[in-house]
């Protein structure tokens, strides 16, 4: 049984992958830098030793520069400077166009790379928020739930047995859906609970349809879960403490960004949760819940306290940024897209209910398999041998 924290293997649009790929981008780019530029780095042709004896000069003063026997110097007559030159040292080429390579290297490093991974051309956008400008989210308790425009965010206070909440209609008409955000938690009293849903009109934690993400302050400490309820009103929960899903429990921490990613499978009727560290992208819980029936007349996502009766002044606080959902494009006649997410047939041996239950003993989710290499790494190649060539092509005219 795959233990919860190892990395499962994410999609390649999806944003914890992005380290991953930003090593393998990073690597990419410069092996192809030193297969086109070996003649100036001598390292590829085993002359390490003489490249630590290059000399650099850069000197006001006309006085005499030690200069190792059988090396020469270009020197410029204003500047008083000049640049040992020997057969495969690197510093023969002009440190203009070595800083020009690196530049080009480093931004499609840090710019291409995560603009790319957001977005998967296989997947249509039913909604995105960046927040960036005011969501205009209707809200019942506009003191707590609002824009922040200084954060950029949506800032929410989640109070139990108040009807508390904050939505936005969304347009779906069913069939396979992801949903992701990020989420920075500040306070979480004992017995408050932040959480974000996707569901009809209602909005209550305890009717359906309903996909519910929580994170809540209960016996076990800061606990995640997944909270399912079928149109027949079946629950299905699972939390990420050890007597739940038959795991070590884990815990979230406050003031820290988690991106939260729910993936519903319409083939196999089954619900993802996969919650893990913005920074480092390294998943913390997932686990997932089979839906019974078909997840369909869903059409808001929402955050807020509606079914929560627990007692009142126990607050979740913080904010929810980066709100999209998406769906799988539509395929045309002769085309074929590859898979993102593969598993087994979940093995739960459930039987549909109309009578509400809180826990229910779960099998763990399946390992995913890897996704392929992200198809900007190609793309980030050709940028640098195209740039390369433009150098070599302005070198030769000069």
């Amino acid at each position: 049984m795959r233990q919860p924290g190892i990395e499962p293997g994410l999609e390649a649009w999806e944003a914890p992958v992005l380290p991953l790929d930003y090593y393998r981008t990073g690597l990419f780019c410069f092996m192809i830098l030193l297969h086109v530029e070996d003649k100036y780095i001598p390292f590829v042709h085993g002359a390490g030793s003489e490249f630590l004896k290059t000399v650099v000069v850069h000197s006001t003063s006309t006085s005499p520069v030690p200069i190792p026997e059988g090396k020469t110097i270009r020197s410029s007559p204003t500047t008083h400077s000049g640049i040992v030159h020997h057969k495969g040292s690197i510093l023969s080429m002009k440190f203009s166009n070595l800083l020009f390579i690196a530049v080009i290297v480093v931004s499609i490093f840090f710019c291409i790379s995560p603009v790319l991974a957001d977005t998967d051309a296989n997947q249509k956008v039913i909604y995105q928020e960046t927040f960036s400008s005011d969501p205009h989210w209707q809200t019942k308790n506009p003191s707590s739930d609002y824009w922040d425009p200084n954060k950029g965010a949506y800032h929410f206070g989640i109070e139990p047995s108040t009807g508390n909440y904050a939505f936005i209609p969304v347009n779906y008409d069913g069939g396979a859906f992801t949903l992701q955000y990020d989420l920075t938690l500040m306070q979480v009293d004992p017995g408050a609970t932040f959480r974000l849903g996707f569901s009809g009109t209602e909005m209550d934690r305890g009717k359906g349809p309903n996909v519910i993400t929580e994170f809540t302050n209960a016996k076990y400490g800061n606990l995640l879960s997944l909270r399912l309820v079928t149109q027949n009103a079946n629950l299905l929960e699972v939390s990420s403490a050890a007597d739940s899903y038959n795991g070590p429990t884990i815990n979230y921490e406050l003031n820290k960004t988690y991106h939260v990613v729910v993936i519903y499978d319409d083939a196999s009727n089954t619900v993802t949760e996969r919650v893990s560290d913005k920074l480092t992208g390294r998943t913390i819980w997932s686990y997932y819940l089979n839906t019974l029936t078909p997840l369909k007349n869903m059409n808001r996502i929402y955050v807020g306290s509606i079914g929560d009766y627990s007692p009142m002044y126990h607050y979740a606080v913080g904010y929810i940024d980066s709100i999209l959902l998406t769906q799988p494009s539509p395929v045309t006649p002769g085309q074929t897209t590859a898979a993102v997410l593969t598993s087994t047939v979940p093995t739960y041996s459930l039987h549909p209910t109309t009578q509400q239950t809180t826990r229910i003993p779960l099998t763990s989710i399946p390992t995913p398999t890897q996704s392929p290499v992200s198809g900007f790494i190609p793309g980030a190649a050709l940028a640098v041998l195209g740039s390369v060539a433009i150098i070599q092509r302005m070198k030769k005219n000069k």
